[in-house]
């Protein structure tokens, strides 16, 4: 068993930590800017919640598909990949909020997604040494 090259471990840190900055710009753009939302643009009022349920669903899809991903892995390739698919779904979180932003002009409708995808980078950090011991298996 070969142990991982230092690179590997410091690319996969750098990776999640690049997606999960995105995030904290998407929450800058939204509480530093203020867009007022445009006149006569009436939004179907079940549009929140179903921008609420997708990020639920990615939540929960980008948990799964990261287990799954984790486990088929042969190679620092291949656990890279999957935590770019996890790290996607954790900002997609965010992305969903800030459509809704963008729709609304109403920052408080983007921070519920926000702490949803706070949550998923939270949980993803703390799995990180499972894709650590993956590296030390190849």
């Amino acid at each position: 068993m070969n142990a991982p090259q230092p690179n590997s471990r410091m690319m996969l840190i750098i990776l999640v930590f690049a997606m999960a900055a995105s995030v904290g710009i998407y929450a800058v753009l939204v509480y530093a800017l203020h867009i007022a939302r445009p006149a006569g643009a009436d939004l179907p009022a079940a549009l929140p919640k179903v921008l609420g349920a997708l990020a639920a669903i990615c939540f929960l899809a980008g948990i799964a598909l990261e287990s799954m991903l984790l486990n088929k892995a042969a190679g620092p390739g291949q656990v890279q990949i999957a935590a770019i698919a996890s790290s996607a779904m954790g900002e997609a979180i965010a992305i969903l909020g800030l459509v809704l932003y963008f729709l609304t002009g109403d920052p408080g409708k983007f921070t519920p997604f926000l702490i949803g995808s706070a949550a998923y980078f939270a949980a993803l950090f703390l799995r990180l040494p499972r894709f650590f011991s993956r590296l030390d298996e190849e």
